[in-house]
């Protein structure tokens, strides 16, 4: 449109300045705004003024979030008033300028559901108003709604016994870790602050998200701790580190974070696996940790043996527990540490042949704390009587001629074949010639059954069967012995006499 420099009388000049406002107006008002957002924590700035008493923005809430909503004069003379209004431009929350007259806040509100609201500043007592200047807006997160994604993300790792760092925001006011789990370990967890104001508190959740166990802050409100507990089961676990009061607490801070395997679970598999072979009077070593609390050492046996377990520590603070199983995992016997707390020893007779187990574990196993290195022996304090070897004859002794030998723990008997020609009344006599040996002897027909026999006498170096009569000339077996047998715990060598004279 040209426009041409006319005169007007003062009537006309009044109707084409309204004319041409009118038309101003409806092609571009003079306080039309391009459309503004805001978002949380990122402070926005705008102004206010005679032409332009209101400034509204758009915020986009993704959940029923606490919110904080402050507006602060920059400079001039603004007193700001704010005002939040829902999707039909309606008033849900506002705040007029505080005694400052430099400042407005709606502290700590909740929005009633997700979705776009419009955050309205103008200034104090509106059009009416006298004040004008810059200002800075921010909306901040004070705590995030329980549907807001931001509390919704995937869970961070974590393993066993090492510390990984999580923070605690206004907004986020909760964060979730996983680990997994074998067997039905036992653990504990613990959420310490680093910094900041954070009150730490812990929830466990199995596999389905639900809670099992949980703890609060500590008295001094510095760490949580869910102490000693036994996992129901193998599997995927969560941790949620959250903040004491939730969405509405206001406290926030850094922290670390521990899960302990303080015991792995019985029924992990490998607990089981063998460590090898227990060697009859030698001597294994391992460690027992939190992970693997117990050893299993296996123990082929051909008889009735009487043994010697003795299991001690050799480092770290191990109170070591001996167990001794049989064939099918069922426990024979048990032997607890002494009162150094560094040996366990056992004295166990098996009840025959075949193979057993012996577990090596802390005291109390999976519910123990003590954890170092070991050494596992095995002493034959007497093969059983029922060995193979036993069943062999040593040699045979002739009247008149001695025979020597030794007794061992290992071979605490030996056998001699003894050949009569006739009934004469015979003088048999072992006597020991070295080490702790207590003498006995038996005679035993020809169908192996005992016929007679001696103990050691008062000096407990001598056994002696004197004047005996044999029921008839043959052959006879002599078995030279130690006292107690298998249960004895002499040993040594001896000498064995035959003597036969004539009847008188």
């Amino acid at each position: 449109m040209k426009l041409q420099r006319v005169k007007l009388s003062g009537v006309a000049l009044l109707v084409a300045v309204v004319a041409l406002a009118g038309f101003q107006s409806h092609t571009m008002p003079a306080n039309a705004q391009a459309a503004k957002t805001i978002s949380y924590d990122t402070p926005v700035e705008g102004q206010i003024s005679d032409t332009n008493i209101e400034e509204a923005w758009t915020l986009t809430a993704p959940a029923k979030d606490l919110i904080q909503i402050t507006v602060e004069r920059k400079d001039g003379t603004l007193a700001p008033n704010v005002e939040l209004r829902d999707t039909n431009n309606q008033r849900v929350a506002g705040a007029d300028v505080d005694y400052t007259y430099a400042k407005a806040t709606v502290n700590d509100f909740t929005l009633p559901a997700a979705g776009s609201y419009v955050v309205a500043v103008s200034r104090y007592t509106g059009k009416d108003g006298k004040t004008s200047g810059n200002y800075k807006l921010t909306v901040a997160l004070k705590g995030a709604g329980e549907d807001n994604p931001i509390l919704k993300a995937a869970p961070k790792s974590i393993g066993y016994d090492t510390a990984a760092d999580g923070e605690i925001t206004l907004g986020k006011w909760q964060e979730s870790w996983t680990f997994n789990a074998s067997g039905k370990d036992n653990v504990s967890i613990t959420a310490d602050r680093k910094d900041g104001t954070l009150w730490p508190e812990l929830i466990l959740q199995d596999s389905s998200g639900n809670a099992i166990t949980r703890a609060s802050t500590s008295r001094f409100a510095v760490a949580s701790i869910i102490d000693h507990f036994d996992l129901p089961g193998p599997g995927a676990y969560t941790i949620v580190v959250k903040r004491y009061g939730d969405q509405a607490g206001g406290n926030f801070g850094k922290y670390s974070l521990l899960v302990s395997l303080d015991s792995a679970g019985a029924d992990r598999p490998e607990l089981a696996n063998p460590q090898g072979p227990a060697k009859p009077d030698g001597a294994v070593t391992g460690t027992l940790t939190n992970a693997k609390w117990m050893d299993i050492w296996t123990l082929d046996a051909q008889s009735k043996d009487h043994l010697e377990i003795t299991m001690t520590t050799a480092e770290g603070n191990l109170i070591p527990e001996i167990i001794l199983l049989g064939a099918n995992s069922q426990e024979i016997q048990r032997a607890r540490s002494d009162d150094s707390y560094a040996t366990a020893k056992m004295d166990a007779t098996l009840p025959g042949p075949g193979k057993y187990a012996i577990r090596v574990q802390r005291q109390d196993g999976d519910n123990g704390f003590t954890t170092g290195k070991y050494q596992l022996s095995v002493a034959v304090l007497g093969t059983g009587d029922d060995n193979p070897m036993f069943k062999t004859s040593t040699g045979e002794v002739k009247v008149g001629t001695p025979s020597t030998g030794t007794l061992t723990n290992a071979k605490w008997q030996d056998s001699y074949t003894l050949n009569l020609t006739s009934t004469d009344p015979i003088d048999i006599i072992v006597k020991r010639t070295s080490g702790t040996l207590v003498p006995a002897i038996k005679l035993r027909g020809a169908n192996g059954q005992d016929i007679n026999g001696a103990r050691a006498d008062q000096t407990y170096a001598t056994a002696a069967l004197s004047q005996f009569t044999p029921p008839g000339p043959g052959q006879y077996t002599i078995v030279v012995s130690r006292d107690q047998d298998a249960g004895g715990v002499t040993s040594g060598g001896y000498e064995l006499d035959v003597n036969q004279g004539k009847k008188q």
